[in-house]
């Protein structure tokens, strides 16, 4: 299959008719347009994940997850605008600011937040294998249509009322579901559609064809994503993850669900062990006693996001090494070096900087982070702690150390009040 650079743009616009705000709106534990960013970041074939938007809010929120971000116009943002119009405006912003000219568009709706990243896969791949101009989701229909006519009466519209026939010997029919189009850059350029050229169809099952259009369908939708968790299906660094199992009867009630979504609108400070935490516990020493570690690069803009999200982050660290200041200068986080009792240095800086333990997170790994992780008010582990950190963890994090640690806390923290996200 040839390779092609492949853009995902989701318009959100401010203005809802039908449920007010809806883009933003906690849906199982997350603002809704959150769900549609997480599966074009997870997804294979997508290279930039963009988000269209008119609205501050939903901007914050965009960046929030992961995604870039450009202004619509109000003139493009409006209850009669175009997708279409959202979208050709995306492109022409990517292509004069950044130079950026994809080869393969991706149209996706925050309105259907069930949609996984093999979707969006699944589609492209589909338009690459066979030629087609565009392809979008369907899923099978087998319903009766009416429509009533101009003397009241009711009329069959995909279906003849004198001769009921089986749904399995029916022509088969497609609904378009609205999750996912996929486009050739430049024949959407010229017809300035999303329908050109050859069209194809991607089948979707039902289960994750349901849009969002009203309060009951939200509802749904919302019971469904909090039973399948769909947190778990997402590349690393999307949600908060357990894979503790219960040995005992006595221990379940230790179990954390992977959906949990605590209220932390009072947290004012993240505090980071380093080895562990920001590393994966490894060193590389050299032969003349020099050392190195392995850390991710996804925390460097897991840092920025913490920091523009209103947050302030220390990392707090019994390691000497001088490879400490320079990847926490890399990050530009502060760091401060203690002994082994890590409480007492802490305890201090909280008393010199005015904030209370309570909203304090502390994210550890071994048993010298224990007297930070008992004492402050939102205690979190690495996957790979040890046992003795995630009993007394309140959340067990999917990433293990030197795995993304800082970019997984900044996909679920949410952005402080007053934040603008700068």
């Amino acid at each position: 299959m040839p390779v092609a650079e492949v853009v995902a743009i989701i318009p959100a616009r401010g203005g809802s008719r039908g449920i007010p705000r809806k883009n933003v709106l906690p849906l199982a534990g997350r603002p809704m347009l959150a769900w549609t960013i997480e599966a074009a970041l997870a997804s294979k074939r997508v290279s930039r994940v963009i988000v269209s938007t008119d609205d501050d809010e939903i901007r914050c929120v965009a960046l929030r997850y992961g995604a870039e971000v450009v202004i619509r116009p109000a003139e493009l943002a409006t209850g009669s605008s175009k997708s279409e119009d959202a979208l050709l405006h995306a492109l022409d912003q990517l292509g004069q600011v950044d130079d950026y000219n994809p080869d393969v568009l991706v149209f996706l709706q925050c309105t259907s937040p069930l949609t996984l990243p093999q979707d969006i896969d699944d589609a492209v791949d589909l338009l690459m294998q066979s030629g087609m101009d565009t392809i979008f989701s369907v899923t099978d229909t087998h319903v009766f249509l009416w429509r009533t006519a101009q003397n009241g009466t009711a009329i069959g519209v995909n279906h003849d009322p004198t001769c009921r026939v089986r749904r399995q010997d029916r022509q088969p029919e497609f609904q378009e579901n609205g999750a996912v189009y996929v486009m050739r850059v430049a024949g959407f350029r010229k017809y300035q559609h999303r329908f050109f050229g050859r069209i194809g169809m991607l089948r979707m099952p039902y289960e994750r064809s349901l849009e969002i259009d009203d309060m009951a369908q939200f509802t749904l939708v919302d019971t469904l994503l909090a039973k399948r968790n769909l947190a778990t299906s997402f590349a690393a660094g999307e949600g908060i993850h357990n894979e503790r199992k219960i040995s005992d009867k006595n221990d379940a009630e230790v179990q954390r669900s992977t959906t949990e979504r605590p209220d932390l609108n009072h947290i004012d400070l993240v505090v980071l062990d380093f080895d562990g935490v920001m590393t994966d516990n490894r060193v590389m020493v050299t032969d003349d006693g020099h050392e190195a570690v392995w850390c991710s690069r996804a925390d460097g803009l897991g840092a920025a996001l913490l920091r523009s999200a209103g947050y302030h982050v220390l990392c707090l660290t019994s390691e000497q090494n001088a490879v400490v200041a320079v990847r926490c200068r890399k990050l530009a986080i502060p760091h401060l070096a203690c002994s082994s009792d890590k409480w007492q240095p802490l305890s201090e800086y909280l008393r010199n900087n005015r904030i209370p333990a309570e909203n304090v997170i502390y994210v550890g790994n071994d048993v010298n982070d224990l007297t930070c992780i008992q004492h402050v008010g939102f205690p979190i582990a690495v996957a790979d702690a040890h046992a003795d950190i995630q009993q007394h963890a309140k959340l067990i994090l999917r990433a293990r150390g030197g795995e993304g640690v800082v970019r997984e806390l900044a996909s679920f923290l949410p952005p402080k009040k007053g934040c603008n996200c700068e």
